[in-house]
């Protein structure tokens, strides 16, 4: 059986796992039989708590300022790309309402088609958004288009997006005002709206 001082001089290896199988088992039996060589041993083995200097509370609230702020940086960079992202967005895709005085825009008959002509004048280019107009529900709950719509935007050009060009033309066939009695087509610019009744479809083209 190993000697106690053999022992003491081997628990160093005998914890980082470097003895022999053999001199493993030798040290185990002595561990199990001698009390002061297991303190020893255990006193070894156990985690080694360091005390937090007031230096190294220093460096640990350093570190903990630099994340913070780093954290902080990237917040900011996000938000800024999403605000330019979004007014990127605005300018070149979603557009703004045009004003009646940026806009020219023609109403008149092409063979069997009741149609107006849109052109922009200030530069911007023109996009036109169309959406339904609903009449009162049937006894099913269901509602029919009765009409249209027609919202003209201006977006900046860009040689990045597809550009919309600076005029557009809008047509419904003459049947579609003549058997409906309450179809209407709506011109909604920024600062007046223009109405397009079966009572005034044919009027609006010598007024306009």
């Amino acid at each position: 059986m190993l000697k106690c001082n053999i022992v003491t001089d081997l628990l160093p290896s005998y914890i980082d796992d470097v003895l022999s199988e053999e001199t493993v088992r030798e040290v185990e039996l002595h561990l199990q039989n001698c009390t002061d060589c297991n303190t020893v041993y255990m006193k070894m083995n156990a985690p080694i708590d360091i005390p937090i200097t007031l230096k190294t509370k220093g460096e640990i609230d350093y570190l903990k300022k630099i994340k913070r702020n780093t954290i902080k940086k990237i917040f900011i960079a996000c938000t800024s790309l999403i605000i330019v992202f979004a007014v990127l967005t605005y300018i070149f895709y979603i557009g703004s309402p045009i004003n009646s005085k940026d806009l020219i825009y023609e109403i008149y008959i092409d063979d069997k088609d009741w149609c107006i002509d849109f052109e922009l004048k200030n530069g911007n280019e023109l996009l036109v958004r169309i959406s339904d107009i609903y009449g009162e529900a049937d006894s099913d709950g269901i509602k029919s288009i009765v009409g249209f719509t027609l919202t003209p935007y201006e977006v900046a050009p860009s040689f990045i997006i597809d550009g919309h060009g600076n005029t557009y033309n809008y047509g419904v066939s003459l049947n579609t005002f003549e058997n409906n009695e309450d179809f209407t087509i709506i011109l909604r610019l920024n600062d007046r709206e223009v109405v397009v009744t079966k009572e005034n479809y044919l009027q609006m083209i010598t007024e306009d």
